[in-house]
């Protein structure tokens, strides 16, 4: 084998595992994919599976490296960095890092990092010297804020808490499943005060455009026709995705289709109300931010100076900067200002390349 210094990092996710090999100076050299490998849902057994497919076809992708065989007879790799989704207490890595460790031959401890992938949207801390703190905001579908710090013995980061994660029924703030709630009543809203008084309500801006664009996708011709749509049941297994028809989604994402929408009228047609929705939901995504940083002054560990912290965004709203523009523009308001801010695109590229900076 070429005498180089490789480090694994890989995302275990509900549809899919994703896996990156840099070298020593943090550039990307291969990537291989597995199963599903979500540890809750999946399995133990199948966690191990989709790893090992993962690990093995990103090593065939390296000259010198393309006949290794998983389980590895010996060490390869300088560190590895798992992040998984359903690794969600301590007791989960614990109980799989033996079994990770002999795969991949790698020694228990500093060089293996077994955590929730949401660890792996703060891997920039890396490369912000001047920040010790990071703060992972997911702002897709759904969404979640967590906390992290810069490890000192041992491990990659150490969590300091995490706001949100509830559900679309309990939560999501921020996330394309509130900005399509948040359109509905904005729109429902204004029918009613017009039921009322007669006129639009003057405080609000104008939802003309926004009304035309949402009835238009859902082939509906008053507000009121909007219960139809939210609370029509839930389409069957067979029926799922095989129709363009909103109610061919379920209700979670038959609301969060609107997102897409608001965000194109909000940001290439300036349309206010659009705006004026964003801004709310921007607001409440900026709010869990604020309470993951409301630690007591007293306790120093959990202390966070957005002076030294970055803002790390992953998913599907958060990726348009306009949207992760608004979320910086509402905590700038509390005079708050953060080290750098930045949209991961690629978690496991971003994992590997930490690993290698870190160990320098």
């Amino acid at each position: 084998m070429p005498d180089t210094s490789l480090y694994l990092c890989i995302d275990c996710g509900g549809s899919k595992t994703a896996a990156a090999i840099a070298d020593s100076n943090g550039q990307i050299l291969s990537r291989g994919f597995g199963g599903p490998a979500n540890y809750n849902d999946a399995g133990k057994a199948k966690f191990i599976q989709a790893v090992s497919q993962a690990t093995r076809e990103a090593l065939a992708a390296i000259p010198g490296y393309e006949r290794l065989d998983i389980p590895l007879r010996e060490p390869v790799f300088s560190g590895v960095w798992i992040g998984a989704s359903g690794i969600d207490r301590k007791q989960d890595a614990i109980e799989v890092t033996p079994t990770v460790s002999d795969l991949l031959h790698t020694e228990a401890g500093p060089r293996l990092s077994i955590t929730n992938d949401t660890h792996l949207l703060a891997s920039p801390l890396a490369s912000y010297p001047e920040a010790d703190t990071a703060i992972a905001v997911i702002g897709g579908t759904g969404s979640n804020v967590s906390a992290f710090r810069r490890a000192t013995h041992g491990g990659m980061l150490k969590e300091l808490g995490r706001c949100g994660g509830w559900g679309w029924i309990l939560g999501d703030e921020g996330s394309g499943f509130h900005v399509g709630k948040e359109t509905l009543r904005t729109l429902l809203a204004a029918s009613d005060h017009l039921s009322v008084t007669g006129n639009s309500p003057s405080s609000r801006p104008d939802t003309a455009k926004i009304q035309e664009a949402v009835f238009k996708y859902f082939g509906i011709s008053k507000a009121y026709d909007l219960f139809s749509i939210v609370y029509a049941a839930e389409p069957t297994i067979l029926g799922t995705g095989t129709t363009a028809s909103p109610l061919g989604l379920e209700r979670k994402h038959r609301i969060a289709s609107l997102a897409p929408l608001v965000f194109a009228l909000a940001f290439d047609g300036h349309d206010e109300c659009a705006l004026a929705i964003l801004r709310t939901t921007a607001r409440c995504l900026a709010d869990q931010i604020r309470s993951v940083m409301a630690a007591p002054s007293s306790d120093e560990d959990r202390r966070i100076d957005p002076s030294r912290t970055i803002l790390c965004f992953g998913g599907s709203l958060v990726g348009v900067e306009g949207y992760r523009q608004l979320i910086v523009d509402d905590l700038g308001k509390d005079g708050m200002v953060f080290a750098g801010a930045e949209f991961v695109d690629d978690v496991t590229a971003s994992g590997a390349a930490s690993l290698a900076r870190t160990s320098v």
